[in-house]
């Protein structure tokens, strides 16, 4: 069920010239490196660990990749640091969604204008994030792996922390004019608050996941939440062309 994704759309004609539209929708927010990452082997001690092999075929081949570890596997007998440690809080490991809804009305103005004002929330739900929960209690002058509670893991253990959220709410409206005597208009403005507890940046090659800093005790992601760095509180535009009477040599004109 975590993974039903339901949309609904309604649109109503108040007049001949006003209608009224409205949806909402729930995405999964999904890409291949948030799966990749809690089912590969990337160092999950003592379960899994990585081995790798170098220097190998550089005369005669004698290294194949039907067998290229020869003998039993040999694992670390203490815990390695790992730099991407799997999530162990197994509550906070699941598949993330986004909720959007909207409403709008469109009204007619002439035949070729149309005035628009829209309504556009989302909120994200279970969100991925780093919890930088293996740090020093207190402060110190000492060596801060005296003060933390696995000194032999990274400073991140339950990485990939699903529990983060996300708020978006906007207003907009928008003035169109489509092609009559010469000229065509588009003018639109919003209004909007982005509001998140971590900021991330996603692409389909690399992503970033930013860092929530947490005691030993519990993980207080409310402290954190706030306006997104990527927030744009005022957008406008404008865009015309118009087709000027007549043919003329004048370059100003």
């Amino acid at each position: 069920y975590r993974s039903y994704q339901p949309r609904f759309g309604l649109a109503y004609q108040i007049t001949d010239k006003t209608v009224f539209r409205s949806s909402f929708g729930v995405f999964a927010n999904l890409y291949g490196g948030n799966q990749q990452g809690p089912t590969g082997a990337t160092g999950n001690w003592p379960y899994t660990f990585p081995q790798g092999v170098s220097g190998v075929n550089n005369g005669i081949p004698a290294t194949f990749l039907e067998n290229p570890f020869p003998g039993p596997s040999v694992g670390s007998t203490v815990p390695l640091d790992c730099s991407q440690c799997l999530n162990v809080e197994h509550s906070s490991t699941r598949n993330g969604y986004v909720e959007e809804w909207t409403g709008s009305v469109q009204r007619q103005i002439t035949p070729s204008t149309m005035f628009e004002a829209d309504y556009f929330g989302s909120h994200g739900v279970k969100e991925w994030s780093q919890v930088i929960d293996n740090v020093a209690a207190v402060p110190g002058t000492d060596s801060y792996l005296n003060r933390v509670q696995w000194p032999n893991f990274a400073s991140y253990v339950s990485n990939d922390y699903a529990e983060s959220m996300s708020w978006y709410d906007g207003l907009s409206g928008k003035l169109q004019k489509h092609y009559s005597q010469g000229l065509t208009l588009l003018i639109s403005y919003t209004w909007s608050h982005a509001i998140d507890q971590n900021d991330s940046l996603g692409t389909g090659q690399t992503f970033y996941q930013c860092c929530l800093l947490a005691n030993n005790t519990r993980f207080n992601l409310q402290a954190f939440k706030g306006g997104a760095g990527f927030d744009i509180r005022h957008v406008f535009s404008a865009a015309y062309t118009y087709d000027i009477p007549g043919n003329t040599g004048n370059k100003l004109v």
